[in-house]
């Protein structure tokens, strides 16, 4: 997804005003909503706030006692990669969801 982006060295959460989609694009290191971005060859990258996922949780209807995966979606104009919050499966259910 970083590579996608453009391979930045700093990276943005976005979100709609009803808080139902988010997304991540490449930014500037100034941006209120910065996040720097740690180039590890062969590891995964997280950006992690607990307190803001249970609260997009809680606006979507979702609990914070499960897990959930959204399938991200790769935005042309500009380059992001969106996530609906509907669109979220309980990882316990996640073939399920998948087969739809």
């Amino acid at each position: 997804m970083i590579e996608y982006l453009g391979s930045p060295d700093y990276v943005c959460l976005f979100q709609t005003p009803k808080r139902d989609k988010i997304a991540l694009g490449a930014c500037k290191n100034k941006h209120p909503m910065s996040f720097r971005v740690i180039k590890h060859h062969g590891s995964m990258a997280y950006i992690c706030s607990k307190k803001y996922v249970h609260d997009i949780m809680a606006l979507n209807g979702l609990s914070d006692a499960k897990d959930y995966r959204i399938v991200g979606k790769l935005e042309e104009n500009p380059r992001l990669v969106s996530f609906v919050i509907s669109e979220a499966c309980e990882i316990d259910k996640y073939l399920e969801c998948s087969n739809k």
